[in-house]
């Protein structure tokens, strides 16, 4: 009987404090949901305004952008916000616009690669075609860096990314073709048959360069910081109209809020 009874005791003793418990959490008025669905939802989330966000794109590309996967690092920037980055393009149909890269079609040389001038037949469309280092580190940096930016940001004075390619261990880049060529074309080296700049385009081509500095630097969300301006780096269409190119060395630069911390 005694052991009876402090059983009961002890289990209305759990009632009570249990009903205690009750009374004093409070009530949560969204149902809990599972780690896929949070996932998900962080995913579809994200917005490009956000440095942070901003880092994982890379991070996306480098990972899928091999095989039949390759056209998730597209969907990832269209979908989170970003500018859609073109077309993908296949190896296949780049050899085949720059003739496997035939060396006579070659326009351009640097550190990270070669530059190809190219001929889509489907569209009757010149591009410039860059070819990166696939041996080097540089070269898939500087891959990630121009996909990146040319993605998110738009302006007259920068040039026009078509698209690109990431099959296996190719990093290709696509642009718009530039009749004109750089501007070093036109202030080093000049053959005696080829005619100098006069002021009035030199300070044209002044004027439009600074206006696309200005709107990496002012305008852009987030900022994005150049850091490779030089005159081989400045190309010029048809009507000698100045574009920045080459972002490989690109990086974000700070955004307001963190300016103002900053300065207070």
């Amino acid at each position: 009987m005694r052991l009876l009874s402090c059983c009961r005791m002890r289990r209305t003793e759990t009632m009570k404090r249990t009903e205690t418990m009750k009374r004093t959490e409070p009530t949560r008025r969204t149902p809990l949901k599972s780690s896929r669905s949070s996932v998900q939802e962080m995913k579809t989330t994200k917005n490009y305004d956000d440095p942070e966000a901003l880092s994982t794109v890379p991070r996306s590309i480098s990972m899928n952008a091999g095989g039949s996967k390759q056209r998730v690092a597209a969907e990832d920037i269209i979908r989170n916000g970003g500018r859609a980055p073109a077309e993908v393009f296949t190896f296949r149909e780049l050899a085949l616009a720059t003739e496997n890269f035939n060396p006579e079609l070659r326009v351009g040389e640097g550190g990270f690669g070669r530059v190809y001038k190219g001929y889509f037949q489907k569209t009757n469309q010149m591009v410039a075609v860059k070819q990166l280092d696939r041996n080097g580190v540089q070269g898939n940096r500087e891959f990630l860096a121009e996909v990146l930016t040319l993605s998110l940001v738009h302006h007259p004075n920068l040039v026009n990314l078509i698209g690109y390619c990431a099959d296996g261990r190719q990093r290709i880049l696509v642009y718009e073709y530039l009749q004109n060529g750089s501007l070093e074309d036109h202030l080093l080296d000049l053959p005696p048959n080829k005619k100098p700049l006069d002021w009035y385009t030199r300070m044209a081509i002044a004027r439009g360069a600074a206006q696309g500095l200005e709107y990496l630097h002012d305008t852009a969300n987030p900022p994005i910081i150049f850091r490779d301006f030089k005159a081989s780096n400045i190309l010029l269409d048809e009507r000698f109209n100045p574009k920045l190119s080459d972002f490989g060395l690109a990086k974000l630069g700070p955004t307001v809020n963190k300016i103002m911390c900053r300065r207070g």
